[in-house]
């Protein structure tokens, strides 16, 4: 039970420190840490973060840091690609697909720990900087968004997670976001794929009980409150970094854990 709470403020200080990474700490500690397999690690995942998400996003909320309309436009996106992303992991084994997870991710920490490296993000994908909010509900913005979020949508569906890691990269190439909005927009956007991912895996959660998911949340509670707290000490690039080590760090266990 003590672990339980303890894994849980770890997926919490993740998602109120850099506004993503829970599902990516979240299914690992479920599976090698808590006993879970791993088709119920995900299912209860996306409910945990879910959840916790939406409570970060109240927190972040008075501090006029969340992009409301990016967030949910690319939320809706991710809930078209979700079904595409379950139809996909049906047809790949548990280590195959954690595994490509796993390079996902070291893609990803590359690209926060030194955004220099590679080529720019093409200028077709960019909404530009945010100026009037008319310019937001252009038809070309709203679609780059939509695609985004898609595009996430389908990597949560086929990963189990909630697709922080790759929506906070989404705001700041597509909606030319702050590092600071995009963590915090990315909650938003976090609770509507992982409500889409839970309703479609709902069946997995009948048989895993309520004490060990709910000292996992309450943990998870805990942790969101000590990371958005520690996040406003922070200045921008050290939260990037943050966030580009725990995601690297991540990677690293998964691969170790299905090496062989």
């Amino acid at each position: 039970m003590l672990l339980a709470v303890l894994f849980g403020s770890l997926v919490g200080i993740s998602l109120g420190l850099t506004g993503g990474g829970g599902s990516t700490f979240a299914v690992p500690l479920l599976i090698y840490g808590l006993g879970f397999a791993f088709q119920q690690a995900t299912a209860l995942s996306l409910a945990v973060v879910g959840i916790t998400a939406l409570y970060g996003a109240v927190l972040h909320r008075g501090q006029g840091h969340v992009l409301w309309f990016e967030g949910i436009v690319l939320g809706l996106g991710g809930v078209a690609g979700v079904p595409l992303g379950r139809f996909c992991a049906q047809h790949l084994s548990e280590r195959t697909a954690l595994i490509l997870f796993a390079a996902l991710m070291v893609y990803i920490a590359s690209r926060m720990l030194f955004p220099a490296w590679g080529p720019s993000a093409p200028a077709w994908l960019q909404c530009g900087a945010r100026t009037t909010t008319s310019q937001l509900f252009q038809p070309k913005c709203v679609a780059r968004l939509l695609g985004a979020g898609f595009v996430t949508g389908i990597l949560s569906g086929l990963f189990g997670v909630g697709g922080g890691f790759l929506l906070i990269p989404a705001l700041l190439v597509v909606a030319q976001a702050t590092i600071v909005q995009a963590m915090a927009t990315s909650l938003v956007s976090i609770v509507i794929i992982a409500a889409a991912g839970v309703s479609s895996s709902a069946h997995l959660l009948n048989s895993v009980g309520v004490v060990v998911p709910g000292l996992f949340l309450f943990g998870s509670a805990g942790g969101m409150t000590a990371g958005v707290a520690i996040k406003k000490k922070c200045a921008p690039r050290t939260l990037q970094i943050v966030f580009g080590v725990s995601v690297l760090l991540a990677a690293l266990f998964v691969f170790v854990a299905n090496a062989g």
